[in-house]
This record gives C-alpha cells, structure tokens and sequence, in this order.
C-alpha cells in the first residue's frame, strides 16, 4: 500500500502502512497482573506499548506508520508482569505486506500462549469503506473567523490538507490518498476540540496555507482533464500527501495520547522538538515542484512549435471536419500571409518572459482556465498598474501555450511602434496565426480572399466581419483536441480610446464565436 497515484515515479517498492490498533484477547481479569508489548520492524524496536491494567481493555490504539519494503516484516513481544515480575512471549514475525487487505488484520499466536494478538491496518480497502462518511463529516466543516479568537480562525487552515486529499482521490481513486485523507481526519478531530493552540501547531497551521494556491488550481480543472493534468505533478502530488500524513500525525501525538507512538530516532529524542521549519520548507519545495510540473494539456510528443515558418499539422476531429492536405494547407496560409503582410517580427519575445520560478501560481491558473471548456467564460482581461509585470506574464503564457501547441495567436502592442499600435496591424496578425494554428480556419479565409481581395485593404470593422467571424461561426461545429487561445498584451497602447474599444468589442465577439477559441487580453 503506498500513497503513490498510480505510476508514481517515486514508488520504487516503499510503502506507507498505518497500524491503528492493536488488541489482546482474552482479555486480563487478574487485578495483579499488568500488560505492555513492544512492536519491531525488521527486528529494529519501532514502538513500546504503555502498560495496560486490568480495569482497561487490552488494546493500544492511534497511529503508527511503517514505512517498509514488499519483505518488510512486523513482530511482537508480549510482556505479561504480575507482582513486578515481568514474563515475555515473543511472536513470530509476518510480511507486512501479507496483511489481510479485507479485513485489515493480522492475526498472531503460540502455539503454548492463550493470548492472540490482532494488529489492525488502515488498508486502502478499509480506507474505501470510510471514505464517504468522514468525507461528509469534512463536507460539513464550516469555515470560521473570528478576530477575538485567532486560534479559531488558524485551526481552520487544516481544511486545506483534508481538501487536497479529497482532490486526489477524486482523480485517482485507486490510490490510497484516502488513507490520507482518513489520516487528516483524525488530526482534524482533534484540532477541533482545541480552544487554544501552541506556537508549534500555530506555525504548523499557516505553513498549510501553501496548499491553498495548489487547491485553486486543481480545483479550476474539469473532470476531463484532471487526471491527464495531476498526471504530470505525480511526484510532487506523493510528496505533500506523504509530508501532511507526516504534519498529522505530529498534530495527533500533541493532542492526544497515542498508545502506538513511533519511538523517535536518536535525532529527534535528542532535540526533543519537532522541526517545523524543516516541513514549511519541505511543503514549499513541493509546491514549487507542482507548479513547474503542473500542465493541463497533454503536450505532443514534438513540442517544437513551427508558428513562424509552415502551418501546423494539429487535426481537427468531428463529422463536419475537413480533410486537408498539409501543401493545400500551406498554399491556404502563404496566400493569406502575402495579403494581409502581418507584423515581422510578431508574437512574445522571449527575453520579456517572467523569471524563472517566478508567477507560477497565475500562470498556471490561467493556463488551467484556457483549457476548462466546461467553463462558460471565454474572455480574460488582465488589468494592473503599470510597470506590475503584464506584459512579462502574457509572455511566459505565450511559451506555455505554444510549447503545447495551444497558443492560437499573440500580439504586444507598442505606443512607439507604428506597427504594432494600429487595430489593424493586430488583427491581421491574429488572422494569420490562428489560420496557421488550424488549417480549416485558413481555407476559410483564403476562400473568402478569393472572392473579394479588396478585403484585405477594408477598414477594420469588414475586416473583422469577412475574415475573422464569418470563418470562424462556419467553423462552430468542428471538434478540436485542445482549446487554442489568442493573446494580446497592452492593448491601452493601440489606438486612441474609440478605436480601442471598437477591438475590445471585436476581440471579446471572437471569444464567443467557436468553443474552441479563447482570449486573452492585458
């Protein structure tokens, strides 16, 4: 059992196994007589069990983890002391591995001994049989915020963790992020039942906030692609939930008495202080891994993108879909090209983009939404002061897009550059990329060319009307594989303000006009 989605490429045969319980039967009647056991893990000590008297049944419970290998083996020494002398009973060691995945039981005898002990596992299967109630307890959780009780407000950060398992056994429910999920629950309940909180669980708390941009994310992803795009954040999705079962179970041994206590390493008994500084920049890491990896397109496997040299040879699927040759294609674009004479250079300058590293989290938000076709909105406007990073956004958008292969087209305006300040300019540049981007589109407007070149030298509102609707409402029915996006940067510096607002209107229309075409504008 391991917290991996399936194919993880850090499940390298390690696997995460919770021990809940343990129980001794028959139970102890003698009032001298005390029980307590030790649990190894290949015949390393891995948790002393307090003695147990005969008013208490004999059972340990809480959390345990055991991270193991497929030979990995458990075993057990029962210590029966009547009057302070001590009696031991050693069971014989089991493959963890061999654990009843059912049931969620391992059971342990001698052949000369009365006592049977019963270990008992969270297994993915038991985990599957919780799931759906304490995911209606977590449903029902209401947010709280209250500025004369902050530790109210802090403990409620913890939603984030229990929200982000739920997404990831919602996209891969045969993995055993519902282990996790029902690990953050435990934690949670506790949390719960806490009027007050150390400076410890405090820190451990608003380090959880990282998890919140990662939800937004996620959680913008329709059904249909939530799985291609979690698919590519594999390693850094195992990582936090391995790193919050970690967090919760701190939580769980601070709050409450936890029989099954693993016994700290030489390290941590020394320092005798959890390291939350080392976790928040664990989390941080593997929230910057997920937003380098996080991609909700399937990129092909030739991610070289030919936008400045032939059209591209992305298909077009669907009853209504023409055939066309790629030189029919090719002829349709160079026509459309000599015509229409579009800025050279045109499109995102590279040297613009945003640091590496840096804007990761609306860059992927964005780029999420360009491919949610569940989403009604077609049309983004982003808007800041000036100087706040626009243009550097737009570009590294661009680059995504076109290593994917989704970028329909790009334009950046210039105040200083004539040709790149004029609607026309701008529009001529979009006709030619998007005509580039899918082929269809371009025999469209090369037809259209042919029965009246004179409008390739008509003022921007037939333009638009003959090259730019018209194609594209002929073109509403044909089934893209990926949504295409146009972006254009610093329109406030093309044209004057009636000028300006005329391409507003006209490039928001064009959003509106296939379900395969968005827009971006800055």
């Amino acid at each position: 059992m391991s917290t991996d989605p399936p194919g993880s490429p850090t499940n390298h045969g390690r696997s995460r196994h919770w021990i809940t319980d343990v129980e001794v039967t028959p139970e102890n009647s003698d009032p001298n007589c005390r029980f307590s056991a030790q649990i190894f893990m290949d015949e390393e000590l891995v948790c002393d069990l307090p003695e147990i008297e005969n008013t208490r049944p004999l059972q340990w419970s809480g959390l345990l983890l055991c991270d193991v290998s497929p030979v990995s083996t458990l075993a057990l020494r029962l210590c029966k002391s009547t009057r302070g002398k001590p009696r031991y009973f050693n069971f014989p060691p089991f493959k963890i591995s061999e654990a009843d995945e059912e049931t969620g039981e391992a059971m342990l005898g001698l052949p000369k001994s009365v006592w049977v002990i019963t270990i008992k596992f969270l297994t993915p299967v038991i985990a599957n049989q919780l799931f759906p109630d304490a995911l209606d307890r977590f449903n029902a959780i209401e947010s709280a915020y209250d500025s004369l009780q902050p530790d109210t407000t802090l403990k409620y950060l913890f939603k984030h963790a229990l929200q982000y398992a739920s997404l990831v056994a919602k996209a891969f429910p045969e993995s055993t992020a519902k282990v996790s999920f029902l690990i953050y629950m435990k934690a949670w309940e506790l949390l719960d039942q806490q009027a007050q909180l150390d400076e410890t669980l405090q820190a451990t708390l608003r380090g959880l906030i990282r998890i919140r941009d990662i939800i937004d994310i996620i959680s913008q992803a329709p059904d249909s692609m939530l799985v291609t795009a979690m698919s590519h954040s594999k390693e850094a999705i195992h990582g936090t939930l391995t790193l919050l079962e970690d967090v919760s179970t701190h939580i769980f041994n601070q709050l409450t008495t936890n029989d099954l206590a693993c016994v700290p390493s030489e390290e941590a008994e020394a320092s005798g202080i959890y390291n939350i500084e080392a976790s928040i920049a664990r989390l941080e890491d593997l929230q910057k891994a997920f937003h380098s990896s996080w991609s909700p397109i399937a990129f092909p496997a030739d991610t070289a993108h030919t936008a400045n040299n032939t059209p591209s040879d992305r298909s077009e699927l669907g009853n209504n879909a023409e055939a066309i040759s790629n030189e029919v294609a090719k002829t349709d674009w160079y026509e459309i090209v000599n015509l229409l004479r579009p800025v050279n250079p045109s499109g995102y300058d590279l040297d613009q983009a945003c640091l590496d590293g840096t804007r990761e989290v609306l860059l992927n938000k964005i780029l999420t939404w360009t491919q949610n076709r569940e989403n009604a909105q077609t049309f983004m406007w982003i808007s800041s002061q000036v100087g706040m990073g626009k243009t550097a956004v737009a570009t590294s958008l661009c680059q995504r897009l076109d290593q994917a292969r989704a970028l329909a087209g790009s334009f950046f305006c210039r105040r200083d550059d004539p040709n790149s300040n004029n609607p026309l300019s701008l529009i001529n540049s979009l006709i030619c990329d998007i005509a580039m981007s899918c082929p269809s589109y371009a025999r469209q407007v090369a037809i259209a060319i042919r029965a009246n070149p004179k409008l390739c030298s008509t003022h921007l509102s037939l333009r638009y009307e003959y090259l730019v609707k018209r194609p594209l409402q002929r073109l509403a029915r044909i089934s893209m594989p990926i949504t295409l996006v146009a972006v254009v940067d610093g329109l406030d510096e093309c044209g004057d303000n009636i000028v300006r607002g005329k391409t507003l209107q006209k490039l928001f229309e064009m959003s509106r006009l296939v379900p395969w075409l968005k827009v971006i504008v800055t």
